[in-house]
């Protein structure tokens, strides 16, 4: 079933309305009419945050340990609102900025880690798909990564999705889970995105429940959990260390593991068919970014 994404202005919706219409359900939303920066100032940003003494590059993003952009811009009340909480994990560096050209389009997949985000879009156009975790499609093994072609698109029968885009002063908020693939419209896209990890895990629907068995199958793998392609570590699971990785682990019994354990075994045997094909996205996405460009 195809669904249109709720669309709130942003100075209608209170804190409080948020945790219990959005947050607590898990349900996305997109916050509208945010002030945005203009082009000169949004160029400064990205300048301010990059090349921080602690910012940390990655191919695609940079990631910042401020929530506020280093005083560059004025970050909703909503993102200073959800960090002051001691529900979530406090990451070292919970701001990603991401630079991407127009034609840049990232793989299927559902963030890694059990992250939630805020997503303020502050130059540029960006698409969206989305794909409910109440109806989930086949990832890579052990995995975040869809394991789908490049022309894979939700079926209405199947799949509960919406598609949207985003506008510069718009902010998604993104829960843990959700099936996601977004391509870039304008020459230039600016992203500033806050992501953290709940310490309670998410056990009412089949990929919270297979995320939580999966840590926990690969805590047996031993030596064997390196040949896991595109992995998050699991001993620092969303930068809570093992608590947070036992807490995880620890929420579904045998009888979830046993039926994890042989889904994924059905999964790897699929992997020669779909294997090239998902490596060839991620590469794709990997090489179509700005940062490599900008210079430190």
């Amino acid at each position: 079933m195809r669904f249109d994404i709720h669309k709130v202005p942003a100075h209608e919706l209170s804190v409080s309305d948020f945790v219990a219409r959005y947050y607590e359900t898990e349900q996305p939303v997109l916050l509208t009419g945010l002030a945005a920066p203009c082009e000169s100032d949004s160029a400064k940003v990205v300048w301010g945050l990059a090349h921080e003494p602690e910012a940390e590059w990655s191919n695609g993003h940079i990631a910042a340990g401020t929530i506020d952009g280093d005083g560059l811009l004025r970050v909703p009340d909503l993102v200073h609102a959800i960090f002051s909480g001691q529900e979530i994990v406090h990451k070292p560096k919970p701001l990603k900025l991401w630079m991407q050209p127009q034609g840049h389009r990232s793989v299927l997949h559902y963030d890694g880690n059990s992250l939630h985000g805020l997503n303020w879009q502050v130059a540029g156009r960006k698409k969206w798909q989305l794909i409910s975790p109440r109806t989930p499609v086949r990832m890579v093994p052990f995995s975040w990564v869809a394991m789908a072609q490049d022309d894979f698109e939700p079926d209405p029968r199947k799949h509960e999705f919406c598609e949207f885009y985003t506008e510069p002063g718009e902010m998604l908020f993104l829960p843990r889970y959700w099936a996601h693939r977004v391509t870039s419209m304008a020459d230039n896209n600016v992203n500033l995105n806050w992501v953290w990890t709940s310490r309670q895990p998410n056990l009412r629907h089949a990929v919270g429940r297979r995320e939580c068995a999966t840590l926990k199958l690969r805590s047996y793998f031993g030596r064997l959990d390196r040949l896991v392609r595109y992995r998050v570590s699991i001993y620092n699971y969303g930068d809570g260390g093992v608590e947070l990785f036992q807490r995880y682990a620890s929420a579904v019994g045998r009888s979830q593991l046993f039926k994890t354990f042989c889904s994924e075994l059905g999964r790897v045997a699929l992997m020669p068919i779909f294997g090239s094909e998902v490596e060839r996205q991620m590469q794709r996405m990997r090489d179509n970014n700005f940062p490599q460009s900008l210079s430190r």
